[in-house]
């Protein structure tokens, strides 16, 4: 520790630090191949959730820490390619390309990401859409979100919160929709046992059926699009047996199975 502040590095300095680069680079290195494969298989699940409990997501990815949010932080910056702190269609397609969608696929999980409709996914989209790869939401945080939700303290989330919350330009059509979503008992309103269905053990064992399927997904997409190959005396120009890909995708199996700008302000 240098205690005379002038004799300190300047930060341009410290930038071109080695011991700072490489402690900065073994971060990166963090995002593997499955960090990446489960970071994927949250958001193939989270497409499909409820708009409340995408809400709730959003509020609990909200009040993470950023040693909670942790290694997604990284992973926007891998999806936001052109640096403008939101992830376009074509760069969400880009960085999925290792995994095999079609467009169709593509746009419904974009749209999916994209809660408030912007035709874009903000930062805070997409930890909502993430935060589940640290696992299943503990009930501490889930009562939080509820707690926010419910703004009124009544003990139940209805129209008259989600519209402050939303704001009066919400379509009342559209928070009709997210309570009736919900709404087990149809009295028109949530209470804290119908929003904790949203997290039951269910949803988290789609999540990892989910994370198996994409990591199965990445490994054949990724041998099918090896060059030909060959054997040393056949030609050289003969393409793949089948049997050698049947091969190769039944081994990634098997190891597989062993292996288990916003409105929105919160």
């Amino acid at each position: 520790l240098q205690v005379d502040p002038h004799k300190r590095p300047t930060a341009e300095e410290a930038l071109r630090c080695d011991w700072l680069t490489q402690r900065s680079e073994k971060k990166e290195e963090v995002l593997d191949v499955d960090m990446m494969d489960n970071i994927q298989g949250t958001i193939q699940n989270f497409c499909d959730y409820s708009q409340l409990k995408k809400l709730a997501l959003m509020i609990i990815a909200h009040r993470s820490t950023s040693e909670e949010i942790g290694f997604l932080r990284h992973a926007f910056e891998k999806y936001d390619v052109q640096k403008t702190g939101v992830v376009t269609l074509q760069e969400f397609k880009g960085c999925l390309e290792p995994y095999g969608y079609n467009d169709d696929e593509l746009e419904r999980m974009f749209l999916g990401c994209d809660i408030d409709g912007t035709g874009k996914i903000r930062y805070s989209e997409f930890l909502a859409a993430t935060i589940e790869a640290h696992g299943a939401i503990n009930e501490e945080k889930i009562a939080e979100a509820f707690d926010r939700l419910d703004c009124d303290d009544s003990g139940f989330i209805s129209t008259k919160n989600l519209i402050e919350i939303l704001g009066k330009e919400f379509p009342l059509k559209d928070i009709d929709n997210i309570i009736d979503e919900v709404d087990i008992l149809g009295d028109g309103r949530i209470s804290y046992e119908e929003f904790l269905n949203l997290f039951d053990t269910v949803q988290e064992e789609r999540r990892i059926d989910a994370l198996k399927l994409v990591t199965q997904r990445r490994i054949r997409n990724s041998v099918l699009s090896l060059p030909a190959m060959h054997d040393g005396g056949g030609d050289s120009s003969s393409p793949a047996t089948p049997a050698n890909l049947s091969e190769r995708i039944f081994v990634s199996n098997d190891l597989q199975h062993d292996d288990d700008e916003g409105a929105l302000v919160f």
